[in-house]
């Protein structure tokens, strides 16, 4: 068996330095941690990167950014009394909350008080339900569209069915957003999507790679540099080893910097690559939560009493704002208006029955239920939102589990008929989109 080392970051440690910062790092849920890194799909990039295996390059590889994400997954429960006083806690950072632990319960925090307490699910979703339902309630659920599954942004397109007047704030930048728009004009006006198999590092037949991705965006990908040449930046060719046999392509990987020039940039035949944008873009464009955000763009300044949105500098509100979230971030501890509420969600590893991702090339992954730890009382992320669906209207009732998801994904998606058949780590499949 062949042995790769892929490192991401400009350090490149060692790999006995890093397998032994790893081992003691995670050594209370080491058993745990190490079936993360052989079963599941990476959470900290979007290559949709599973196991120890590269199934593109073959042999086995170690990624840094895996190694070092570990610690959020196998972290504890956060203890909810340190949430009593969120003064305590004003001048802590993103990664220092982080650090606290997982959130295990519900917890609220009402306008005046000084911290949050504890609730029951049944009251929290029953709150949350109440709320959205009411035109006249500001209220707002926050999100990290990098972190949902595929099953909970299907679930998402049916709460804003449930919630007509709602909209949808883009995870996205208006850069990001225009580049975006610009690459499926071109999908739509018949250029070809690029998988990641298509993008393979040293040798083999002239086939052409175009970077027209920035240094960053490509960053943002863990892995992705392996596939390149090692020369990556600026707009530059590269050989690449062509995995259409006797069939000569030019691959251009895009990225947002690029913003409304793509159109121009590419050329008949060209076939494309999107890097650089959120975790869950693509996923959330295929259940349609881009053209409901288009939608609600033009409404105007009216405010509509849901809006979903992504994102670090959320503006508080002055109703009821719910946050869908695995740990803490600085936006909870925003003035609370009426009242801020914590749903705890199960991480991708956590999820019963396993869960999808979608891929930048678009490829559709399965990551199983690694069972060996649980986040006090956190529920799947699909869950959460299918109980308020079903709080705001009964008719639309949750799903049972995760295949029952799938399966009502794969009927009202077509594209996304196959999810219905990925069972095990390693399942995967490419929708034939248009």
């Amino acid at each position: 068996m062949s042995l790769s080392l892929k490192l991401s970051g400009p350090d490149r440690p060692s790999l006995f330095g890093l397998a032994l910062r790893g081992l003691w790092r995670h050594r209370a849920e080491l058993g745990w941690a190490l079936d993360v890194l052989r079963y599941g799909i990476c959470a900290d990039c979007s290559l949709g990167t599973h196991g120890l295996r590269d199934r593109l390059l073959g042999g086995s590889y170690y990624c840094s950014a895996q190694l070092e994400g570990l610690s959020r997954w196998t972290a504890g429960v956060l203890d909810p009394e340190l949430l009593h006083d969120v003064d305590a806690l004003s001048e802590m950072d993103a990664v220092a909350l982080r650090r606290l632990g997982r959130l295990g319960q519900p917890m609220i925090r009402r306008g005046g008080s000084r911290g949050f307490q504890t609730l029951s699910w049944d009251d929290a979703i029953k709150l949350a339900g109440s709320r959205l339902g009411d035109p006249n309630s500001e209220t707002r659920l926050r999100y990290d569209p990098s972190e949902l599954s595929n099953e909970a942004l299907g679930c998402l397109s049916e709460l804003l069915r449930a919630c007509p007047r709602g909209s949808v704030d883009l995870p996205m930048s208006d850069q990001q957003y225009r580049t975006w728009t610009a690459l499926e004009s071109c999908f739509a006006a018949g250029a070809e999507r690029a998988e990641l198999s298509d993008v393979l590092v040293s040798g083999g037949d002239a086939e052409r790679v175009l970077i027209d991705a920035g240094a960053d965006e490509l960053a943002t990908e863990a892995l992705l540099r392996a596939y390149l040449s090692p020369r990556t930046g600026g707009r530059r060719i590269e050989k690449a080893r062509a995995q259409s046999a006797g069939q000569e392509k030019r691959i251009r990987v895009v990225g947002p910097s690029m913003g409304g020039s793509l159109l121009q940039a590419v050329e008949e035949g060209d076939w494309l690559l999107p890097v650089g944008w959120p975790r869950g873009s693509q996923a959330a464009a295929d259940f349609g939560l881009l053209d409901q955000a288009t939608k609600s763009a033009t409404v105007g300044d009216v405010p509509d009493h849901l809006a979903v949105f992504g994102g670090a500098d959320a503006e508080p509100v002055s109703g009821l704002r719910l946050h869908l979230l695995l740990d803490l971030h600085p936006s909870v501890l925003l003035n609370p208006g009426e009242a801020v509420l914590l749903l705890p969600m199960q991480s991708r590893f956590e999820l019963v029955g396993g869960g999808t991702c979608t891929a930048i090339d678009g490829r559709v992954h399965f990551s199983p239920e690694i069972r060996g730890h649980q986040s006090g009382l956190a529920r799947p992320d699909w869950q959460v939102i299918a109980e308020i669906t079903e709080r705001l209207d009964p008719e639309r009732r949750a799903p049972a589990d995760g295949d029952a998801v799938r399966g009502w994904i794969a009927e009202r998606y077509p594209i996304y008929g196959p999810i219905e058949e990925l069972f095990e780590a390693g399942d995967s499949f490419l929708p034939e989109r248009g």
